[in-house]
């Protein structure tokens, strides 16, 4: 069932990277499809078994009507179930420029901008005064609905290090909604958040690389942690706040991995899934991921 942020990113890293020093001889087919079947088979570990990998193209047909930047790269596209669709793109436009792009455009389309949710998720990070005024003046994604296509699109846009490109990820949900079809869907009726919850760090622990990203009945969440805990420590300083929440651990197994089941108030069943791996080679740091889905959107 899992889609952790970091995954898309692997795409785009692939174009530029060689993925391996194996003898054999790899072509540019031989990289994709080792690509695809990577991404497919961690997928399939986490549950989600329908998943198409898309390296470098777009679906097609796309699951609603809305526009790209002209001349942008396509790293590649996830389809997943659920309707979820994840696209990446890379462009000589700045992030103000794409997001003016898109917001100028599907504006005009009959597209609704949406309100972003004020409150922190996922893995939060102790700023500094410094930090948090570097994250006060970046633009934060935006998210928009369309009633009559009954999708909601989130766009992220990220100026790579040196200014030179833009990494635009688009996150699109299209069907699968609270609505009945009789009722049509609306744009405010059909947003379910998940119930993500803001995850503390242990006492001087580091969280580098802290991102998320949510839409309607899933939500993602990932971070590099540097920390002296060690692996079940720093497992079980995640899990606590987790049950704090309100969430139940269904299993965990011996790699890192736990999932979990959560019911709110509404009655709706929630799953997720908690992720902690030591990084290899770096000392006292560990790749941290939490997925949530519904268990079935088109539950009453």
């Amino acid at each position: 069932m899992v889609s952790f942020r970091l995954l898309p990113a692997l795409i785009s890293i692939s174009l530029t990277l060689p993925l391996g020093t194996a003898s054999a001889q790899l072509t540019p087919e031989n990289e994709a499809a080792l690509l695809r079947e990577m991404l497919r088979l961690r997928y399939a570990s986490e549950g989600e078994e329908n998943v198409q990998i898309l390296v470098g193209q777009l679906p097609d047909p796309l699951p609603a009507d809305f526009p790209l930047p002209e001349e942008a790269q396509i790293i590649g596209s996830i389809v997943r179930s659920y309707g979820f669709t994840e696209i990446m793109l890379r462009t000589a436009q700045s992030s103000e420029e794409v997001y003016s792009f898109f917001q100028q455009q599907l504006l005009d389309t009959g597209w609704q901008l949406q309100e972003p949710h004020a409150s922190p998720k996922g893995f939060i990070v102790r700023l500094s005064e410094a930090h948090i005024n570097d994250l006060a003046s970046r633009e934060l994604p935006r998210q928009f609905c369309s009633t009559s296509q009954a999708a909601l699109l989130n766009v992220s846009a990220q100026p790579s290090p040196d200014s030179s490109a833009t990494t635009v990820q688009l996150s699109l949900i299209a069907g699968g909604f609270e609505s009945e079809p009789s009722s049509g869907f609306n744009c405010s009726l059909g947003i379910v958040e998940a119930p993500l919850p803001a995850l503390l760090p242990p006492t001087n622990a580091v969280v580098q690389g802290s991102g998320s990203s949510s839409g309607n009945g899933d939500a993602s969440a990932d971070a590099v942690i540097e920390t002296d805990l060690d692996a079940e420590a720093l497992i079980n300083h995640y899990a606590s706040q987790l049950q704090q929440a309100g969430w139940r651990q269904i299993e965990a197994s011996e790699r890192g991995l736990s999932r979990w089941s959560y019911q709110d108030e509404e009655g709706r069943d929630w799953q997720g899934s908690l992720l902690i791996t030591e990084i290899q080679g770096t000392p006292n740091q560990y790749a941290a991921s939490i997925q949530i889905l519904r268990r079935s959107l088109n539950d009453g």
